[in-house]
């Protein structure tokens, strides 16, 4: 190891939470600890010696750590370095056309430059990782028709997406823990999206305009949905919510004209007002008389569709239907003819996609 001037104090020094921060964010992005990793300060890096400067609890106050094998990753570092040193924990940049903040040493979206048709946020800026992309970052971007999202992104900001009407399709994070509120609504040729297992809720008017949105299958643990999150769905055609839903938002399927079947699970405690079968015409309200609720009997689902006047099958009965109609070794005479029906609801909500697509402007 080279070493030089041991008693000289440094001019610069970023501070140990900083310097964590580096550490941390290398080897989260190269797959091992740099050779700085004991350094509780780094200051600066020389290009002529290929050098690190820095003081720390590994050779008393000052050290040079020979990097010339990790040149390229020394550099990089040493860009993150000097940010801290001239903006501090917090500085905001632009690369590839995106616009990006950091703060304590994560990287978040904040918006785009010109007018792209295909962007991949990348899982680092630098040594930063994304981690979430702000809110109404691509907001009216009418140009825009893919979007690809890094795996670092754990949450993505309200109406992030808004009104990008050419939006065809768009991958999301295995692991994303929050969407905001009207991220996706406006995309009327939003087409295929996969919403990952991680997400507990949907905010209100998610995906509100989703014109050409045909199947969406949600989260086995999604929790709640919420106001007027697929409202304008009209070509929506069934619906399974899930096993763990708590509960569904007013107007959440709202002028969803074309949905004949929904299941709503026993887990399902609340349903708000005019939450499935509502639709209008003008300024008259009317039901989507084709709808069945299937459930559990003395579920919310059950109440909800006795107090509203819409058709009710019991979950139970309708997969017994279905198996009955589909045995080869029973046939169908006349009398069995209401198994039919059971066989078309179950086949309706054993589909488990959900078709979403809405008109409508942020509110």
């Amino acid at each position: 190891m080279d070493q030089r001037g041991l008693d000289e104090q440094p001019t610069h020094c970023v501070s140990a939470a900083s310097c964590n921060v580096i550490v941390r964010n290398i080897r989260k992005k190269y797959g091992f600890s740099p050779a700085f990793a004991d350094i509780f300060c780094i200051t600066q890096y020389d290009k002529a010696e290929t050098a690190w400067y820095g003081t720390g609890n590994a050779v008393k106050n000052s050290c040079i750590f020979a990097v010339s094998a990790d040149i390229l990753v020394m550099k990089e570092a040493a860009e993150m370095v000097n940010f801290f040193l001239m903006n501090g924990a917090a500085f905001s940049g632009e690369s590839n056309g995106l616009l990006f903040s950091v703060v304590n040493g994560e990287a978040t979206v904040t918006g785009c430059t010109g007018e792209p048709e295909r962007v991949v946020i990348p899982d680092f800026f630098g040594c930063y990782p994304v981690t979430e992309l702000r809110d109404n970052a691509f907001c009216n971007c009418d140009s825009l028709t893919e979007i690809i999202i890094s795996q670092n992104v754990r949450k993505i900001g309200h109406h992030c997406f808004y009104a990008c009407s050419a939006l065809e399709r768009a991958e999301l994070p295995a692991e994303l823990g929050e969407i905001g509120a009207g991220c996706f609504c406006g995309c009327t040729d939003l087409e295929a999206i996969e919403l990952p297992e991680t997400l507990r809720s949907l905010p209100e008017s998610c995906f509100r305009a989703c014109l050409s949105l045909e199947e969406l299958d949600l989260p086995g643990g999604l929790e709640s949905i919420g106001e007027l999150c697929f409202s304008d769905c009209e070509n929506m055609k069934s619906m399974d919510v899930g096993g763990n839903i708590r509960s569904i938002g007013s107007g959440a399927f709202f002028m969803c004209r074309n949905l004949s079947s929904i299941r709503v699970p026993s887990s399902c405690e609340v349903i708000g007002t005019q939450a499935l079968g509502y639709d209008c015409n003008g300024n008259e309200l009317i039901k989507n008389e084709k709808l069945v609720i299937i459930g559990e009997k003395g579920s919310a689902a059950q109440k909800y569709a006795r107090e509203n006047g819409f058709d009710f099958s019991v979950q139970g009965e309708a997969a017994e239907a279905f198996a009955a109609v589909t045995s080869e070794r029973k046939s169908l005479s006349y009398d069995q003819g209401f198994l039919l029906s059971g066989a078309v609801v179950l086949a309706a909500f054993s589909a488990v996609v959900i078709r979403c697509f809405i008109l409508h402007k942020r509110r």
